[in-house]
């Protein structure tokens, strides 16, 4: 509903490379490191190089991460499978060739319930993203197909300690970095 979910959009694309077998555990680590290196950014009182951000440039930011959350939810909207992309080039070339297998009913559900979200410009208060999914499971359930979403297979991944290795730490470091240093430029931004 934001453009906070850039990190998680950044955490999946600086990831992709990784193994399924190791996945949930890379994603472990890169996830500590990021944590470890926010820690260490305040404790250096790194906030006031974040504040000297001119105001464009920050609101540059939000709206970039804006539209590339947005696009990042395109498969949803017209129910074709799109991979993955990193930059705008990258997910709008796959979204133009898919356009002609769009599927009506996902875009129809999809529609419905941006319809229901735009209501909260007209009255304000209440929960139109709760009421959104509330009407979209209504159709679903009523019987209009939505096969782009897909069934989930697992809902919880198993809990282990993963094997941590120095070998693992040098290839996420510089990922957890980047996204540590764009938590931290976010949370002044927004």
């Amino acid at each position: 509903m934001a453009p906070v979910a850039l990190l998680a959009i950044m955490h999946g694309s600086l990831l992709s490379h990784v193994p399924q077998e190791e996945y949930v555990a890379q994603s472990i680590l890169l996830t500590g490191l990021v944590g470890v290196l926010l820690c260490l950014f305040w404790v250096l009182r790194l906030g006031s190089i974040a504040q000297k951000l001119s105001h464009s440039v920050i609101e540059g930011f939000i709206q970039a991460a804006a539209i590339l959350t947005a696009l990042s939810q395109i498969k949803y909207l017209i129910g074709v499978s799109i991979p993955k992309g990193v930059t705008l080039v990258d997910v709008l070339l796959p979204i133009a060739k898919v356009i002609p297998q769009a599927q009506l009913h996902s875009i129809i559900i999809s529609v419905v319930c941006m319809g229901v979200l735009l209501l909260r410009y007209v009255k304000t208060g209440p929960p139109y993203p709760l009421i959104a999914v509330a009407v979209g499971s209504v159709m679903v359930f009523g019987g209009m197909p939505a096969e782009a979403i897909g069934a989930l297979d697992r809902v919880l991944p198993e809990l282990a300690v993963p094997h941590i290795d120095m070998e693992h730490v040098s290839s996420v470091f510089s990922a957890s970095l980047l996204i540590a240093l764009v938590s931290y430029v976010e949370s002044f931004a927004l």
